[in-house]
């Protein structure tokens, strides 16, 4: 799972974004940023790679809208543990999206 990126108002003082300045999204008529508060890649969608051989088809891709809050709820749900009762927690179980039995996402 990737950050996505350093918060560029803040310049070098949050991080760098490398290599990755943009160029493309400018040439696109988009703004001009790779960091976060953008609607580019990278601003809000950014990469994730996952395999568990047996149970994730190679090469499979999913355009669902998950998460790294749902990590601990996904992580809960295939080890059969339990969390704390009484407890919310703002992701959920995305481990139908990671072998390809679901596509039951959040909207926003």
């Amino acid at each position: 799972m990737s950050d996505n990126g350093p918060w560029e108002v803040k310049c070098q003082l949050a991080g760098s974004p490398g290599p990755y300045t943009g160029f493309w999204q400018r040439i696109a008529g988009g703004g001009g940023s790779a960091s976060k508060t953008t609607v580019w890649e990278a601003g809000h969608r950014v990469p994730s790679i996952v395999h568990w051989q047996g149970r994730i088809k190679a090469g499979s891709v999913s355009t669902a809208l998950v998460s790294a809050l749902d990590v601990l709820p996904t992580l809960v749900s295939l080890t059969n543990a339990t969390l704390p009762l009484h407890r919310h927690l703002d992701g959920m179980d995305v481990s139908g999206i990671l072998t390809g039995s679901s596509q039951k996402a959040h909207q926003v």
